[in-house]
């Protein structure tokens, strides 16, 4: 296995590659993301994440997103990034007309020449008013699995004006190809990317953070990282830690933190953060379940956890197992999607079941009992990220997909 130091050699090679690119179609590439979501989970974290690679290399860029949304509020400061702010995403499946002077507004009075929409549903409302432009490349962008038929006449002719669609596994480019009227090249494997002077367990406190869960040194911290939502199972984590707690030896202590806040909580009506409480108190383990809310430094979080758990099959290649793997943290994840891609052969994690609190106990239980294997994971995983997901081999690889776009609309 390289050593660490033999990776960032390799990255700085590739900083160099990119330098060299960026100098080549710099003054011709001009990108509006389109990132229309109030949530801040991976897609919009990659959004926003491309809009500020695409300022701190000098590349003409605006962020096309929603007034107080995260994307806007994680943009904000930031100069170099122009930032287009609407009211509300555009409604319907058929194209929606008053959007016909936003996408004017960016590709003729702001000069962009490549659209890139962050959500694959809202092609429907950009394409029809580009598809007579010859200057305007149009790329979108897919992390989800897909279970819906879009091979209709209507789609078809919708993705004729589409240049590319970025997904980031090969599992889920033959998801995308199965389900949707789209042709072999035009479906492209990036990876997301992340920064790995960031992702270092040398920059975190994780014994204070640690701290701050009420857990220490000889505790096994168990967590999850995403919205609290019934999709994402978190029941199913909780109701396993609490099958796994009479099987532990007086020695042994665990706690589960849950990282994440609720979306679009009624708080009058309680919500499923109020459920999640509830069957914690149920099954009598509230006070080994932390529930830590939205936390803006993953870094620190994913180094201070042990294992993260991913229970949910929606769970695709996304970037929390990208930031799991980056701080060492071997995966248990729900088999289907792309789980076998992430893990490999139960080199950097292990399976379960969909939504088995069972099956989940027993994998829990299984790096209990052995925690060289479980460091042998963290360490594999780690390695795995740094040599797959480095933030500069995804922009090379975007800036690479945007020029040949461009080249082929003859620009």
């Amino acid at each position: 296995m390289p050593t660490e130091s033999g990776k960032r050699s390799k990255m700085d090679t590739e900083s160099e590659n990119l330098e060299l690119l960026l100098n080549a179609v710099r003054d011709n590439v001009s990108v509006a993301n389109v990132c229309l979501s109030t949530a801040w989970g991976g897609q919009e974290q990659v959004a926003a994440a491309d809009a500020l690679e695409l300022a701190r290399h000098g590349v003409k860029s605006l962020m096309v997103c929603l007034e107080d949304s995260s994307v806007a509020e994680a943009l904000a400061g930031h100069p170099g990034v122009r930032v287009r702010k609407i009211a509300a995403p555009p409604r319907g499946i058929f194209p929606d007309y008053h959007f016909r002077t936003e996408v004017e507004r960016w590709t003729i009075q702001e000069g962009a020449n490549v659209v890139h929409v962050h959500q694959a549903d809202h092609l429907a409302h950009v394409i029809p008013w580009l598809r007579r432009s010859t200057s305007v490349a149009v790329v979108a962008s897919r992390i989800s699995m897909n279970d819906l038929w879009r091979k209709t006449l209507l789609h078809r002719w919708l993705y004729l004006g589409l240049d590319a669609m970025i997904v980031p596994s090969q599992t889920l480019k033959e998801n995308v190809l199965a389900t949707h009227a789209l042709r072999d090249w035009q479906v492209r494997v990036i990876h997301h990317g992340l920064d790995f002077d960031v992702f270092n367990h040398e920059r975190c406190n994780i014994l204070e953070q640690r701290k701050r869960w009420g857990a220490d040194e000889t505790t096994t911290v168990i967590g999850m990282v995403g919205r609290l939502d019934p999709k994402k199972n978190q029941e199913t984590v909780i109701r396993g830690v609490a099958g796994l707690i009479p099987k532990l030896s007086p020695k042994e202590k665990i706690k589960l933190v849950l990282v994440g806040e609720e979306r679009n909580r009624d708080e009058s009506e309680g919500g499923y953060l109020e459920e999640l409480k509830s069957i914690a108190r149920e099954l009598r383990v509230e006070e080994i379940v932390h529930f830590a809310g939205f936390q803006q430094d993953i870094a620190e979080v994913m180094g201070a956890l042990d294992i993260v758990v991913m229970p949910s099959r929606q769970d695709t290649f996304g970037l929390v197992a990208v930031e799991a793997m980056a701080m060492e943290c071997p995966l248990i994840i729900a088999a289907g999607g792309s789980a076998k891609e992430i893990i490999g052969e139960n080199e950097r994690g292990l399976l379960m079941r969909v939504a088995d609190a069972f099956d989940l106990q027993q994998r829990l239980r299984q790096l209990l009992e052995s925690p060289d294997l479980w460091r042998e994971m963290g360490k594999r995983a780690r390695h795995y990220a740094m040599s797959n997901f480095d933030r500069n081999v995804r922009f090379r690889k975007l800036i690479e997909l945007y020029a040949r776009c461009l080249k082929k609309r003859g620009r």
